[in-house]
């Protein structure tokens, strides 16, 4: 079983959407409640903390200096050292009731994103492409939480999770034009695990999963959904998790104190807190976003 370190003692609400800035050296990750974007500089160590004007989930390097966050009102551009905040696509969405949540880019960097209920109502959520003349397309309907996007080594699969189903669905997707298809049910994680969130693809096409509930992130295997190994965090909520570094042999992990009560966070005081674990493999590169 692998061990994981406390990074920074963020003490997130609910940390989420780490990713590594290969340009800036640094690691960036969301608390979606508090409506924050951290960035940590790893030759410094310095941490920066960016207020953003609603709930951010997530983050993706879009140049320099530049990062293309998603919050419950679209899409925006947001320039890290300048501040420049900029919205770029409502999605022509009513926002009042939903917010945007996990997401990733594909190989032309263009953008899945999923949204969820303020409060997960089930069926609140759906899945949409967004490409770089921000045409958005519905690619699923009435998720509960959609979430945990990553991409096969070959660009040709995504797995994605409506967390709620505790299922990772393979989908054979189209780069030029982001349809998908489903494929197969590639993981069901058994309830006593915890719920899938957050994931992440290695060079070898197995998927580290962090488990919401389940105190930790599982490493499987997508060809049988067994899973082969586990970093053990003491904390229940697991969120995300990235590789980052140069070698991308270190597993980012976000958590959180949401849905945990005074008793609990007592017990488990690490909770929302930022951890890191080192592996024997490393993480697939993800793609910056040219929205």
């Amino acid at each position: 079983m692998l061990q994981a370190s406390v990074l920074l003692q963020t003490g997130c609400t609910l940390g989420e959407g780490p990713v590594w800035f290969e340009a800036r050296n640094s690691c960036l990750w969301v608390d979606i409640l508090e409506k924050t974007i951290f960035e940590y500089h790893l030759q410094s160590k310095i941490l920066d903390r960016h207020q953003m004007p609603q709930m951010v989930s997530l983050i993706i390097p879009a140049g320099d200096h530049n990062v293309i966050v998603a919050l419950q009102g679209g899409i925006a551009r947001y320039h890290l050292d300048n501040k420049n905040f900029e919205m770029i696509s409502d999605l022509h969405l009513d926002w009042t009731n939903i917010r945007c949540n996990d997401g990733i880019c594909n190989i032309n960097g263009h953008l899945w994103i999923g949204t969820t209920g303020i409060d997960h109502a089930d069926g609140a959520g759906d899945l949409y492409y967004i490409d770089n003349k921000l045409t958005v397309q519905k690619q699923l309907k009435q998720l509960t939480i959609s979430n945990g996007m990553a991409l096969s080594p070959d660009n040709t699969h995504l797995y994605h999770t409506d967390s709620v189903t505790q299922n990772i669905c393979c989908y054979t997707v189209d780069n030029s034009t982001g349809m998908m298809q489903f494929n197969h049910v590639a993981i069901s994680v058994p309830k006593n695990m915890g719920i899938p969130d957050g994931m992440a693809m290695d060079e070898e096409g197995k998927l580290w999963i962090a488990l919401w509930g389940g105190f930790g992130v599982g490493r499987f295997d997508p060809q049988n959904g067994k899973m082969i190994a586990f970093i053990q965090l003491p904390v229940p909520h697991v969120t995300c998790c990235a590789f980052i570094g140069e070698n991308r042999r270190t597993l980012l992990i976000t958590t959180a104190k949401k849905g945990l009560t005074s008793e609990e966070l007592d017990q488990y005081p690490l909770s929302g807190h930022v951890f890191i674990a080192e592996v024997d493999v490393a993480g697939l590169k993800k793609y910056d976003c040219t929205l």
